[in-house]
C-alpha cells in the first residue's frame, strides 16, 4: 500500500504508486498556484543553487539525515537527482510534502545513536533556540567519522535585505492595494477595506518598514553582530566540533522580494565580491 500525506490531516493511499504519484503531482502543482505571484519558483531556485554546494561531497553508500526539511523539497531533489539516501526530518514538517518528512524535534530525535554518515541543514541552526543542545544531538546521532554540512545565511546577506526593506514593504501594500492577503502563504482576494486595513497592521508592523525584523532567533541587530564566520566556527568549537572548511555562497540571494529572477548576473557579482548570501560548514566531531 502505497501513501501520500497532503496535509497535516489527510493521508491518501492506494495500491498503485503511480496512482500517489499523480496525486503528488497534482497537490504539488495547485499548491504553487496559490503562492506563485509572491514566490514564483525562487525558493526553489535559490534552493537548488544551495543543494549544488552540498551534493558534491555525498555519495550513494552514505546513510544521510536532513534537519530542518520543511516539505521536503532538497531531500527529494537530493534522491531522485542524485540518488542518494536521505532522511529528511522536521519539528513541523510542511504540506504538501515533496518526498516524506517526519515529524522530528532536532534537539532531541528518537532516533538511535550513530547511526548517519552524513548530517545537512538548510537555513536551520539560525532558527534553534538552543544550539548547543541540538548540536550534541547531532553528534550523538553522527558516526564517528561523519561530517555534517549545515547551511547558514551570512551578515552581508542581513545588510542586503536590510537595505531593500523599504521596497519590500512597498511591494506588500501594493498586493494588498489590489486585494491580495496572505494568511500562511494561501493567498485570497480581498474586496473589504476594512479588512485590508486590519490585516496590513497584523502583519506588517509599520516600525520595521525601514529597519525590518530578524530572522530565525535572532533579532536584526544581533545578526548584524553574530551572522559571521568567526561566530559561527566558535559555536562549533564550543561543542566541540572541528570546522573542516568553510565555503561563501558564489550567489545573493537579495532582492527576491521585489524582483525575482532579475538582476541575476548582478547577485553573482555581488557574491563575488564577497556578498554571498550563506556560508557551507562543513564539520566533524573532534578526536
Amino acid at each position: 500500500m502505497y501513501k501520500y500525506r497532503t496535509s497535516n490531516k489527510y493521508l491518501v493511499y492506494s495500491h498503485e504508486k503511480k496512482q500517489i504519484e499523480q496525486v503528488k503531482k497534482n497537490v504539488i502543482k495547485n499548491q504553487v498556484k496559490y503562492y506563485k505571484f509572491l514566490h514564483p519558483d525562487w525558493v526553489q531556485f535559490a534552493k537548488d543553487i544551495e543543494i549544488g554546494y552540498i551534493a558534491p561531497y555525498l555519495s550513494k553508500n552514505q546513510k544521510i539525515l536532513e534537519i530542518g526539511s520543511g516539505e521536503g523539497y532538497a531531500a527529494n531533489v537530493l534522491q531522485n537527482k542524485y540518488g542518494l539516501d536521505v532522511t529528511a526530518s522536521d519539528l513541523e514538517p510542511r504540506y504538501p510534502q515533496y518526498t516524506e518528512v517526519l515529524k522530528v524535534d532536532g534537539q532531541s530525535t528518537a532516533f538511535q545513536d550513530k547511526q548517519y554518515d552524513v548530517i545537512i541543514s538548510f537555513h536551520v541552526l539560525e532558527h534553534i533556540e538552543d544550539i548547543d543542545m541540538a548540536l550534541e544531538e547531532f553528534k550523538r546521532l553522527l558516526k564517528d567519522d561523519g561530517i555534517m554540512y549545515h547551511i547558514v545565511p551570512s551578515r552581508f546577506n542581513m545588510f542586503l535585505t536590510t537595505i531593500e526593506q523599504p521596497l519590500a514593504y512597498i511591494r506588500s501594500i501594493y498586493l494588498y492595494l489590489n486585494g491580495y492577503y496572505v494568511s500562511k502563504y494561501q493567498p485570497f482576494k480581498n474586496k473589504n477595506i476594512l479588512r485590508f486595513i486590519k490585516s496590513f497592521f497584523t502583519t506588517i508592523n509599520p516600525l520595521n518598514i525601514f529597519w525590518g525584523a530578524g530572522h530565525g532567533v535572532y533579532n536584526r541587530l544581533d545578526c548584524f553582530r553574530f551572522w559571521s564566520i568567526p561566530y559561527w566556527s566558535s559555536i562549533f568549537h564550543k561543542n566541540n566540533l572541528e570546522v573542516i572548511e568553510v565555503h561563501k555562497s558564489n550567489f545573493s540571494n537579495s532582492m527576491h522580494k521585489m524582483f525575482p529572477f532579475k538582476f541575476i548576473k548582478l547577485r553573482k557579482f555581488i557574491a563575488k565580491i564577497g556578498g554571498g548570501s550563506a556560508n557551507l560548514f562543513i564539520i566533524r566531531k573532534k578526536d
